[in-house]
């Protein structure tokens, strides 16, 4: 999916396991580990990992058989409980600027690389940031209502939540699961 969607940022709202339950199966390799095979024709490299407290950040790099690759960023917040809200809501908005940040620098980036130095290509539309929680509706839902919050106010467009929630369950159903969520 990353690979078809050109996508170079994935956001992780989750940890691998909590209260002893598997959330989320490890998709990467380990920093200086052996590249891990995602499929027949993709592999994925963690170059870097970086921890600062309330998420980590991994730049990794996927590479397909014909020798295309692309850079990836991921980003796990790691302080939000399932079926919960965010231990510091401060934390929390300064992650959502984050995502935001590197989703709308990403248009100025070549997001596929040849081994070719003369058939480098750039990607024109801006990649779609991939979200994920466990079940892909309540802490995913939540940041994406964040994000288009923050983005309608930078805009300087009326912000009407509930109605913003109300097309995202349209297009997502159960979009943001409780009122503790929002």
């Amino acid at each position: 999916m990353v690979w078809e969607s050109e996508s170079t940022l994935v956001v992780m709202l989750t940890v691998l396991t909590e209260t002893g339950r598997a959330k989320c199966h490890q998709y990467w390799p380990k920093v200086g580990t052996t590249p891990l095979k995602a499929t027949n024709a993709l592999t994925v490299t963690t170059n870097s990992e970086q921890n600062f407290g309330h998420y980590v950040q991994r730049e990794m790099i996927l590479k397909e058989s014909t020798g295309a690759c692309r850079s990836v960023t991921q980003l796990q917040y790691t302080a939000w409980p399932d079926h919960g809200v965010p231990a510091d809501t401060a934390e929390f908005i300064s992650f959502t600027q984050l995502c935001s940040r590197l989703r709308n620098r990403r248009h100025l980036i070549p997001t596929v690389v040849e081994e070719d130095e003369d058939n480098m290509e750039e990607s024109l539309a801006d990649p779609p940031m991939i979200v994920h929680c466990s079940a892909g509706v309540g802490r995913t839902g939540v940041l994406i209502l964040a994000e288009s919050a923050l983005e309608m106010l930078a805009r300087r467009q009326p912000l009407y939540p509930l109605e913003l929630v109300r097309a995202m369950r349209r297009q997502r159903p159960m979009c943001i699961q409780n009122a503790v969520s929002t």
